[in-house]
């Protein structure tokens, strides 16, 4: 399935590249491509390109100005890769920079981010427990408190016996 890589070339000051031929050309040939058949697009006056380009590992070329052909990268198109610019793919990190360090520090973030959930959801029942109590004890009258005042286990009994059951 091709995957659209539009956009518009642009200079470094912000002017438009017209008359830029960008080229890709396929690493190894598939099913879909094959390695010796290029494909291009040719920049229009606001700079404006768009190719069509399917799933594979493709070398960019681009040729200005009478200038040859010159390799300014290497883009991979993946079956879920979402349409984009040719920025956007040749920015994109590549397996190769995938490193174990990497990797580790994503695993940290995610493992940290699950960690950080898991607490929010146990203070959130904590509150809810704790709500559940408030509510329960306000009607306690003062002068039962009173009377189960050192002593821990009526008063826990009492408790006990106002809040909610839990079996089903």
């Amino acid at each position: 399935m091709a995957v659209t890589i539009s956009g518009k070339l642009i200079g470094p000051n912000g002017e438009p590249r017209p008359g830029v031929t960008i080229m890709l050309t396929a690493v190894r040939t598939s099913s879909t491509v094959v390695k010796l058949a290029p494909s291009s697009s040719t920049t229009g006056e606001d700079g404006g390109y768009s190719l069509s380009v399917e799933v594979g590992t493709h070398n960019v070329m681009i040729e200005a100005y009478g200038r040859p052909f010159e390799k300014v990268g290497q883009i991979t198109v993946y079956k879920d890769s979402k349409p984009g610019s040719l920025n956007d793919f040749l920015t994109a990190p590549g397996e190769s920079e995938l490193t174990p360090a990497i990797i580790a520090a994503v695993n940290e973030m995610r493992d940290s981010a699950k960690a950080d959930a898991d607490r929010a959801e146990d203070a959130a029942k904590r509150a809810e427990a704790v709500g559940i109590m408030s509510t329960r004890l306000k009607p306690l009258p003062m002068v039962w408190l009173e009377r189960l005042q050192g002593n821990i286990s009526v008063f826990l009994a009492v408790l006990v016996k106002m809040l909610p059951s839990t079996t089903t």
